[in-house]
């Protein structure tokens, strides 16, 4: 028994209903009615409706489409362009046959102004895809206007490209030139410190050996000056005694004993006068005074060689400075296109930390 719907012809309720029978008796008000016509009276209400409410969505859309297009254009005309561009992409993700969006979306992202993001290549063929779906929806004269905003922005993407890729090129090869010089003037500072320091050295060298000498002739002066004296006072102290012993031997054993008692006696008074001759000596022979050129000397000594190892530690410093700057100057020489393009490859500025950096690799 097929079972079909239909809709009360007194009523308007919706059942289902035999389709075999001529009538049949409504459940919801208890009228009669015949099948057929409230079959047909189903099938004709559901069309009308299905009617209506497709009218109704077309009309919605139509509406949210218009909504969205007045929503940008009313923020363009405020300046507010990045709202603007994404009511565009709004209208483009619902309604992507909607040629309007496209073009805003297009042109408020690339053709408005000029594009920092046209510079990238992937952006460059984002925008072609964009241009390649555009031009299925749009009319003709509309995708000609755009892909000639788009293409004027592109060279002018490039224009731009050329000219900064000329300015950082003419910026660093200026910063390599000066770096050169900047290096240049460090060697030839350093070789002249050091030529300087080393010259002082030198010098100081010289003086120490100069100073050594003349402590070694003090020296000598006081040497000879102590060792004369010693003698005189050993003559006077030790000569009547030895001349005693000397004259009691040749003349026999009774005069030795004689000898050595004068000797003796006559050894004291010898070394008075011994000591009475070297201080009237002294007189003539500046010993003190030798001494204190001595002291002096030796203090003068002990001064220089202090200084000449100041010197030399100063020396080997700056004789180190002077390598390191001419590395660098030889490096710069020797590397210098290679310096260049990895530098402007990867974008730096600064030539000194570059190369100090090389080098310590």
């Amino acid at each position: 028994m097929p079972f079909v719907q239909a809709k009360c012809t007194i009523c308007g309720a919706e059942l289902k209903i035999d389709s075999s029978k001529e009538a049949a008796i409504c459940e919801s008000c208890g009228n009669a009615f015949v099948v057929e016509k409230a079959i047909n009276n189903y099938n004709t209400y559901s069309s009308v409706t299905n009617n209506i409410n497709t009218d109704k969505l077309v009309l919605n859309i139509e509406l949210e489409k218009e909504r969205l297009n007045t929503s940008a254009e009313t923020y363009i005309k405020i300046g507010n362009i990045q709202k603007a561009l994404e009511s565009y992409r709004e209208l483009v993700d619902k309604f992507p046959d909607d040629w309007r969006g496209w073009w805003g979306t297009i042109y408020y992202q690339y053709g408005y102004k000029n594009a920092k993001e046209l510079y990238s290549s992937f952006e460059r063929d984002r925008v072609k895809e964009k241009l390649s779906a555009f031009k299925k929806l749009a009319p003709e004269e509309e995708f000609d206007k755009l892909d000639k905003i788009i293409s004027g922005r592109i060279e002018e993407a490039d224009a731009q490209i050329a000219k900064e890729e000329s300015e950082k090129t003419s910026e660093l090869k200026k910063a390599i030139d000066d770096a050169d010089k900047i290096i240049s003037k460090q060697v030839e500072e350093a070789e002249t410190r050091f030529n300087d320091a080393y010259q002082a050295y030198t010098g100081s060298q010289l003086e120490l050996e100069q100073a050594v000498k003349e402590k070694e002739i003090i020296e000598k002066k006081i040497k000879k000056a102590d060792s004369f004296s010693d003698f005189l006072l050993g003559i006077f102290s030790f000569g009547p005694l030895f001349c005693c012993v000397v004259l009691g031997i040749i003349e026999g054993g009774e005069i030795l004993g004689l000898g050595l008692f004068l000797g003796v006696l006559f050894a004291l008074p010898g070394f008075i006068v011994g000591v009475v001759v070297n201080t009237i000596i002294s007189i003539f022979i500046p010993q003190k005074k030798w001494k204190k050129e001595l002291n002096s000397a030796e203090e003068k000594k002990r001064n220089l060689l202090s200084w000449c190892k100041k010197l030399e530690s100063s020396v080997k410093e700056l004789e180190k400075e002077l390598e390191q700057s001419k590395t660098k100057q030889k490096y710069l020489a020797e590397n210098r296109e290679a310096i260049f393009a990895d530098m402007y490859q990867n974008n730096r500025k600064d030539v000194f930390k570059y190369v100090d950096r090389q080098l310590q690799k």
